[in-house]
């Protein structure tokens, strides 16, 4: 902390100013966060000493306790005498200034000061004004804010310890830290409110509160359960074994929370059969607690060093690894990614994974000729589809629009202006596309559809719409199909063209990790340089359908792959009748024939691949290859949920989620029965479906 004027900083709450009239641990730590966030935090401090933490030591570096200097970093500070009226009129223009006001007096003290809420709101309308307090305004308003208070009134010291007999407190002022936090968020959300409202708000946080509230487990087990909660030591109240373990060398942690944990545990201390020793219980469903004996009955921990436990819960080949690039396309073990950004259980697709993909080469991967378009043959442009789609259908999905049929539409149907101002920022995930063909009232059979262009001078006029459509929302660039009296043509329309809407598709049960928007075209003008000149007529689009099924082919047995593994895994670890359920013959007989499925898919979509690198794939045989890869990738995760059982339900597994996911999958790019179509066309020169 400084008193200094203060240089410029970088963060996101760069120009933030924030009036700290707090004082010990909670208010300090509460405005340190945004104050390394980059907003211009000064501390009010009073003349006798300053803040009290100052002097509280040991220890101290360089004269100061380091307990001040652990909450007050990247702050100024202002000293002021607030029962004088030159510091109150100081303090009245450092509010009126501020945008941010953070105080922790007891209640009622600020407002005798001339600077509670009320009054800082007649200074500023816009201000953000944030109270701490010990216990609230209610009963107990008059008690200080002390962290030990209030862990033995909300009671945290009656569950912390070994011994319900000797009462303990937390080792740290945790209380005190919790709510610091919490009057943080409070903070950036009332200043994310004021962008939209143009006025402050008064936000409120106490310590009790605060605690009750983190006591998440106990808090609620009390409350809805009527569980009185009492102290565990370093167990857990759940699961076990979770605590701290004797070995003949040096205490060590044991936290076990999984079958397969246990498992490996047991096979570390010579006790291989226990796992499935029936008279230990087992996980029995998504919501019973996992309870297993915390003592080792016949082998205890003490007989054995700390490195041969330790080493090999450190060992590697865990399910869930990091993503890794082999051999030109990537590698995905499980789908951690794709949950760690809250693609699929809030629906959200993260735009700043886009230039990640386009660092990967993948948007635009086979094709070549221009900058990020990286030219790779169909084989690996099919694994690459085969991984992204191990991780979920959406992400795939979102590849297969950008590189398929936006940048694919340009590359083939465009002229060379139009590549060299698209390509590279698409390929390179600097700009997103997305493909216009699809109506509300046209989606087999695009030739009627009714979306219309017309000439005006030299400019064209479009009207229409276009339905379920992949990225529209977040696309900067559409490729939008029309009628002419000219025939089919292609146009590009930039986001932000007058006339030109998107609104986003809600409350999917599928591709939930996929934007999905409706586009409305009305009297857009545009340019006829923004015509893809050589595409004239209804065959340009197909040709770019033709692009994104090809890596579905490739796709699907990804997302087949991916559930086989899962209920491969479950079924090893999960016990019923004193063994996995994987030695059942009923278990094994769907392994099986999943596994023959599986492979069979992933040879036709190699023997496809291998065709179009020769030059000599057909329409007809993609034709054959969507709709059977699809179609076995769908069964595959159908069954592999049944493997789950109760489990499968939760969003913790995948083969539920994919089979969802491929039921759209099944149905977009051509349905399954106009392929079939497709391919009876092929046999007998009859086109049914005209």
């Amino acid at each position: 902390m400084t008193t200094e004027p203060r240089p410029p900083r970088e963060g996101a709450l760069n120009g933030v100013v924030v009036a700290d009239f707090g004082r010990v641990l909670a208010a300090p730590y509460a405005t340190m966060l945004p104050a390394d966030l980059g907003t211009d935090v000064i501390k009010v401090e009073r003349p006798d000493g300053g803040d009290d933490t100052r002097a509280w030591g040991p220890p101290f570096a360089d004269g100061q306790a380091t307990y001040h200097l652990s909450v007050n970093r990247n702050k100024r500070s202002l000293v002021l005498g607030l029962r004088d009226a030159e510091g109150r009129e100081i303090a009245t223009e450092l509010v009126r200034r501020a945008d941010v006001l953070v105080e922790n007096f007891r209640p009622g003290i600020m407002d005798r000061l001339g600077l509670g809420w009320d009054a800082a709101r007649e200074l500023d309308l816009r201000l953000v004004y944030c109270s701490i307090s010990g216990l609230g305004p209610g009963a107990g308003a008059a008690l200080p804010g002390y962290d030990l208070l209030v862990q033995a009134v909300g009671g945290l010291m009656s569950i912390t310890g070994a011994d319900s007999k000797q009462r303990a407190k937390a080792g740290v002022a945790l209380v005190d830290v919790l709510t610091g936090l919490r009057a943080a968020v409070g903070i950036l959300a009332a200043l994310r409110d004021r962008e939209a409202t143009g006025r402050g708000q008064q936000v409120s946080v106490n310590l009790l509160s605060s605690l009750l509230s983190s006591m998440a487990d106990q808090s609620v087990g009390y409350i809805v359960a009527g569980v009185v909660p009492r102290p565990l030591g370093n167990r857990h109240p759940s699961i076990a074994p979770y605590e701290v373990f004797s070995t003949a060398d040096r205490p060590i942690v044991i936290a076990v929370g999984t079958d397969r944990q246990f498992a490996a545990l047991c096979d570390a201390l010579g006790l291989a059969a226990l796992p499935a020793n029936t008279s230990i219980p087992h996980q029995h469903g998504p919501r019973r607690p996992r309870r297993r004996t915390h003592r080792a009955p016949h082998h205890p921990a003490h007989q054995f060093r700390s490195r041969a436990l330790v080493q090999p819960a450190q060992s590697p080949g865990r399910p869930m690894r990091p993503r890794q690039r082999h051999r030109g396309r990537v590698r995905t073990r499980r789908p951690r990614q794709a949950a760690h950004r809250r693609m699929v259980r809030v629906g959200h697709l993260p735009r700043d994974l886009v230039p990640e993909l386009g660092k990967l080469d993948l948007l635009g991967i086979h094709l070549r000729g221009y900058d990020g378009c990286a030219g790779t043959n169909a084989v690996s442009y099919g694994l690459a589809c085969l991984e992204l789609e191990a991780v979920d259908s959406g992400l795939r999905s979102f590849v297969s629009v950008q590189g398929s049929l936006s940048v694919y539409s340009i590359w083939k149907w465009g002229s060379e202006e139009q590549k060299h101002q698209w390509l590279p920022r698409l390929a390179a995930g600097d700009a997103i596309g997305c493909f216009g063909l699809t109506e509300p009232d046209f989606g087999s059979d695009p030739a009627g559809m009714r979306t219309h262009a017309r000439r005006d001078g030299t400019d064209w006029i479009l009207n229409g719409s276009n339905m379920w459509i992949t990225n529209g929302s977040i696309a900067d660039i559409a490729t939008a199909w029309a009628n002419t009296d000219e025939g089919v043509r292609g146009f590009l329309v930039p986001r932000g063209t007058p006339g030109f809407t998107t609104s986003d598709i809600h409350n999917k049960l599928s591709l939930r990790a996929s934007v999905t928007s409706e586009l409305s075209i009305t009297d857009v003008r545009l340019p006829d340089s923004a015509r893809l000149p050589t595409a004239a007529s209804l065959r340009a689009p197909l040709s770019c359908l033709n692009e994104a099924r090809f890596g579905i082919v490739f796709g699907a047995v990804g997302a087949a792959r991916d559930a086989l593994q899962q209920a491969l895994t479950y079924a090893d670890t999960r016990v019923q009748f004193g063994r996995p359920i994987s030695a059942f013959q009923l278990t094994q007989r769907k392994l099986a024939d999943m596994a023959v499925s599986l492979n069979t898919a992933m040879l036709l979509a190699l023997h496809l691949g291998r065709l179009r690198d020769a030059g000599t794939l057909r329409p007809e045989q993609i034709s054959t290859g969507k709709p059977n890869n699809v179609a076995s990738a769908l069964a595959i995760a159908r069954q592999c949920r049944t493997i789950l059982g109760a489990n499968g339900i939760s969003t913790e597994y995948a083969p539920l989620r994919h089979a969802n996911n491929l039921g759209s999958v099944l149905t977009y790019e051509g349905t399954h029965d106009i392929h079939q179509l497709l391919v009876g066309q092929a046999l007998t020169g009859h086109a049914a479906f005209r």
